[in-house]
């Protein structure tokens, strides 16, 4: 005899919103670990920009639902996700030191 019931699709969906959350404040731990390491201030921007890139990426994706629409719209934001911390790190790569 089955006791097992099957996992409806919000239980399901709130596993997977659940362990997105859960990557997300690991993420961010991590970015803040990094930041009270003695790094050289370049590297430890670049370290937070690909933090914030992976982080915005799962947004996106999940939270924002857009991982099975329209590539235009999925597109759109991705390249956001990507050319805003591409600039900010030539901003500050092309700053002159303090």
């Amino acid at each position: 005899m089955n006791t097992h019931s099957p996992k409806s699709p919000k239980s399901s969906i709130l596993v997977t919103l659940t362990f997105n959350w859960v990557v997300l404040l690991l993420l961010t731990l991590a970015a803040v670990v990094l930041s009270q390491q003695s790094i050289a201030a370049q590297t430890l921007i670049l370290f937070a920009l690909v933090i914030t890139v992976f982080k915005s990426q799962i947004v996106v994706d999940r939270f924002m639902g857009l991982r099975h629409i329209d590539i235009r719209w999925r597109g759109l934001m991705l390249a956001y996700i990507i050319i805003i911390p591409a600039i900010i790190l030539l901003i500050y790569s092309s700053a002159p030191s303090i």
